[in-house]
């Protein structure tokens, strides 16, 4: 692999997991779903969620008074072969579960649920880069 095909494996491979959390916070279970591949694992809250459609039942028990937000950051990606790659990263977690207010408004501010490092196993499919494997682990929590 090239120098520029690498820096398009990271720059790629950063935006697919920056669209997964935008879609998450941003309440678009889809989206989520559609980032994983076929026989991707999301281990999540120490349940194995396998393929998109695990992802999407799961994630649609959540309700719109959930609010949260992830600050990816200290992302780094590592292509590991044509068509794949392991990325490392930080993600600042703020959460409330129960947000009742008008919608447009603001959810208090409180502290940081937790910090968590994840590391994901990445591969391409056609032309979208998709999550075959996804971990986390807490560092700190509240």
């Amino acid at each position: 692999m090239n120098k520029s095909d690498q820096v398009a494996t990271v720059v790629d491979c950063q935006q697919a997991i920056n669209r997964f959390f935008h879609a998450l916070d941003g309440h678009d279970f889809a989206a989520c779903a559609a980032s994983i591949a076929a026989d991707g694992i999301w281990h999540r809250k120490g349940n194995p969620l396998v393929g998109p459609d695990a992802v999407l039942a799961d994630l649609s028990g959540r309700g719109p008074e959930t609010v949260s937000m992830h600050m990816i950051t200290n992302c780094v990606v590592t292509p590991t072969a044509d068509g794949q790659a392991d990325a490392r990263y930080y993600a600042l977690v703020y959460r409330c579960d129960n947000h009742v207010g008008a919608p447009g408004t603001a959810a208090p501010l409180v502290a940081p649920v937790s910090i968590l490092i994840y590391e994901d196993r990445l591969v391409k499919v056609v032309n979208d880069w998709l999550v075959a494997e996804r971990r986390s682990r807490r560092v700190f929590a509240s």
